[in-house]
Formats: C-alpha cells, sequence, structure tokens
C-alpha cells in the first residue's frame, strides 16, 4: 500500500508516505473523538427537549450521525491535495 501510494504521490521515500498516512490517521482519530463529543452533546440536549417523542430524538440523532459519516467517508476519498483546497474555502 504504501509502494503504491508512493508511485501516486510522487514521494521520494516511503517514510514520507508512511509519515502521511501516520498524520492523516491521528486526524481522523481526533476527529472520530471529538465526533463522539459532539454526539453526546446533541443527545443530552435532545434528552431535554420535552416536546420530542423518543422516536423523533432518534430519527434526529440517526440523521446528523448518517451526515457526519457521510463526511467523513468523502474526505477519507480525497487525495492530499483536495483536502488542502477544501481546508483553505
Amino acid at each position: 500500500m504504501l509502494l503504491f501510494a508512493k508511485q501516486e504521490e510522487g514521494a521520494a521515500r516511503l517514510s514520507d508516505v508512511r509519515n502521511n498516512f501516520e498524520e492523516s490517521l491521528c486526524c481522523l482519530n481526533f476527529a472520530s473523538k471529538l465526533w463522539g463529543l459532539f454526539k453526546a452533546l446533541i443527545a443530552g440536549a435532545l434528552s431535554e427537549m420535552a416536546n420530542l417523542t423518543s422516536i423523533e430524538k432518534f430519527d434526529v440523532l440517526n440523521k446528523i450521525e448518517q451526515t457526519v459519516i457521510d463526511f467523513f467517508t468523502q474526505v477519507m476519498q480525497m487525495d492530499s491535495f483536495t483536502l488542502r483546497q477544501e481546508a483553505l474555502e
């Protein structure tokens, strides 16, 4: 996998590719943990909304969850150049 990425990115050394992968995985891990915190906060806020039924609260939380999963899936499929461009916008 590293060799393929090296060829695709034109990196001079495998260690550069490995370091890029490691950095990406660290960011993804942090984002995942951050999402867990946000999810808990959203769930807490929804539980305090007395006018929503349990099913409505569940549906709202599931829709938010699916939107975040779709976002992470899209981000993971982008190359590093595209990610940098997205960050600048």
